[in-house]
């Protein structure tokens, strides 16, 4: 037989001997069962896996019989399907059994800022150690604190994504025209909320700006009109229930004469989950002012007017209205009013804020005042009305189409919402 011949048998009989060798140690061994797990179905051998949740098969009294299927659990889940959870409860002291917690019990309350946790301790609503300012947000309802801190804890937190710059151009007229054309212009300002208490109370403040009458009027020829409004107040926006608040307004007119006064203005409403709101409004003057103004005089023919001027007395047009607000998409709104005013006066008007993305809404409102039958003066001169468009910029809005608890609940005031009168 040739030599590389009796090489190739060997080998071919070698390898036969190790498998058959093998299959004999694998019986002895007992290690090939006559049933198997399906995928559902698991055996651990290996004692040393650890976190499955699974027993081993040393943990049975006896294996099931050849042909029958070994029932194991399935692994239980280790964490909740929920992907936001809270972290452990923070335990202060030394570590006991006791006041370890236990495995697989995760808070399923939501850690959002400005958000008032359940009663409790602080730590425990945050799993942090509370000492400082800022570090627990309206957990124990103590203004952003958990206990003794330093005094300036205690004061407001400005937010500038609530910080809105306005401009526009309105056109409007009143008593104080004297039956003269109307006063168009532009205006600019700023309106600002800040946090009081957490979202429950916010407190706002603003300003604007008009220029009005570039070219002068019959009553003021070489005039121009300028007037600088303030307001600033309290308010508290809902999702669902009461939602209102109150501010005082300021106005400084200037024009050929000069007036300083004040009101009032609030509103409460209720608002309802599917986003609409009924409510009441008013406004209601705290001072009056006297001043000298030019009054066009007719001459005894009715042909010529001529300007004569008075000392006057100016003041605010009280007014109580009722208003139904719908809210639109992405922090949007709309209102309609109607009502009356201390003088027997009707009252209606509306407004509308429709925003084009976070940053930048366009924002419109009129108003007009019926003059009442009860007159001294012809009613062009006593009627009261105010158109106005413009835009409004969040500069420091945040993405998304949510809007912020605390943006200002009222318009800075204007012509449209401070009216006023010549007894």
């Amino acid at each position: 037989m040739p030599r590389a011949a009796r090489i190739s048998r060997w080998f071919v009989l070698s390898l036969w001997a190790a498998v058959m060798a093998g299959m004999g140690d694998l019986s002895a061994q007992e290690r090939v069962v006559g049933w198997g797990p399906s995928r559902d179905e698991a055996v651990i051998i290996d004692e040393s896996v650890v976190g499955t949740g699974l027993r081993s098969v040393a943990g049975y009294e006896e294996l099931p019989a050849p042909g029958r299927r070994l029932m194991a659990p399935r692994p239980g889940r280790l964490m909740p399907r929920s992907t936001r959870v809270s972290p452990e409860p923070y335990v202060e002291g030394p570590i006991t059994t006791e006041s370890m917690p236990v495995p697989g019990q995760l808070h399923e309350e939501m850690i959002v800022e400005g958000e008032t946790f359940p009663a409790g301790d602080c730590a425990t609503c945050l799993g942090v150690s509370c000492g400082g300012c800022g570090q627990c947000p309206d957990c124990c309802g103590n203004w952003n604190s958990c206990g003794p801190v330093p005094l300036w804890c205690l004061l407001p937190r400005p937010r500038l994504d609530n910080l809105e710059l306005h401009a526009g151009v309105h056109g409007y007229t009143g008593p104080l025209n004297r039956g003269a054309s109307g006063s168009f212009g532009f205006h600019q300002g700023f309106n600002h909320a800040i946090q009081l208490c957490g979202e429950w109370a916010c407190g706002q403040f603003g300003a604007m700006w008009t220029q009005s009458n570039y070219d002068g009027s019959f009553v003021a020829p070489e005039d121009q009109r300028n007037q600088i409004f303030f307001t600033t107040g309290l308010f508290r926006r809902v999702d669902w229930g009461l939602q209102g608040g109150i501010v005082f307004d300021y106005l400084h007119d200037e024009w050929d004469y000069e007036a300083d006064l004040g009101q009032m203005r609030g509103e409460l409403g209720w608002k309802f989950a599917c986003r609409h709101e009924v409510g009441f409004r008013f406004s209601v003057g705290v001072n009056d002012d006297t001043i000298t103004i030019n009054e066009p005089i007719s001459s005894n023919d009715g042909e010529q007017l001529t300007l004569r001027q008075r000392d006057a007395l100016v003041e605010v047009n009280d007014l109580y209205v009722f208003y139904y607000r719908r809210q639109f998409a992405c922090g949007g709104e709309g209102r309609m009013f109607g009502g009356f005013t201390n003088n027997n006066e009707g009252v209606f008007g509306g407004d509308a804020r429709l925003p084009i993305n976070p940053c930048w809404s366009l924002t419109t409102d009129f108003v007009y005042v019926v003059p009442s039958d009860d007159r001294a003066r012809p009613g062009y001169a006593e009627e009261s009305w105010n158109v106005s468009v413009g835009v409004v910029w969040t500069p420091f809005a945040k993405p998304g189409c949510s809007s912020p608890y605390c943006r200002p609940l009222f318009d800075v005031a204007s012509n449209g919402t401070f009216l006023t009168r010549l007894p």
